[in-house]
């Protein structure tokens, strides 16, 4: 066999492994009972959308970034103030038919999917449930990037020291909030960690009731291949 015909057979079991889903080796590490190969193959898929969504968030950022800067930030405000309300909107409409438990599943979603995020149950009480984002890798992950506040950067925060993100953030609440005629989502930042907020569901029609047992808290704050 020619060099040349060798190396395109080795270049083509090479794109034919590149192009094998993740899932297909891990369950065939797991057959085997290779059990460190297993573990190499979940945390490559716990984190392998980081790329396409950090580039997707710096994206959005930087685009939020622009608006302010050519219109201002007032102008920036309530264009996040009036997507909010349309993004809320689907999700208040569920949560005033009863669907709470489903919301505040949903929510916590947002910030369990994040690749470099983490998400951890404070606790439940008849009034409310509590959780602690530690770090939050959209706005948190800008602001630990610490970009001098005024500056021409586009992803520098806004007046008050926080990211534009962390503005979407207070609107996508207020805007619920609003819509559902009471105070049910509130996040607020640890004004002395970095990246770090405390989020709280306030329970309407379920106060009283207990809403997830400990392994449906668990499972609801982690991804699946964090699970496994």
């Amino acid at each position: 066999m020619s060099l040349k015909r060798k190396y395109n057979c080795r270049l083509t079991q090479e794109l034919e492994l590149e192009s094998r889903p993740l899932s297909d080796m891990a369950i065939e590490a797991l057959e085997a009972g290779n059990v460190d190969r297993l573990h190499s193959l979940l945390n490559t898929m716990s984190v392998g959308h980081q790329g396409l969504c950090y580039g997707y968030l710096n994206w959005l950022a930087m685009i939020m970034g622009r608006i302010r800067f050519d219109a201002g930030e007032a102008f920036l405000d309530k264009i996040l103030e009036e997507s909010a309300l349309f993004l809320m909107s689907p999700y208040a409409k569920d949560f005033l038919q009863g669907n709470e438990k489903d919301i505040f599943a949903e929510f916590i979603s947002f910030w369990r999917n994040q690749p470099a995020g983490n998400i951890a149950p404070i606790g439940e009480t008849d009034d409310k449930i509590q959780f602690l984002i530690s770090p939050c890798d959209s706005g948190g992950r800008l602001a630990r990037q610490e970009i001098p506040e005024g500056s021409s950067h586009l992803l520098s925060p806004c007046s008050d020291g926080a990211p534009a993100f962390c503005h979407s953030c207070k609107y996508l609440q207020k805007s619920f909030n609003d819509l559902c005629g009471a105070t049910v989502w509130e996040i607020h930042p640890n004004p002395s960690l970095a990246a770090t907020c405390q989020m709280t569901f306030f329970k309407q029609r379920t106060k009283g009731e207990r809403l997830f047992d400990d392994q449906e808290i668990y499972e609801i704050t982690k991804t699946r291949c964090h699970q496994a």
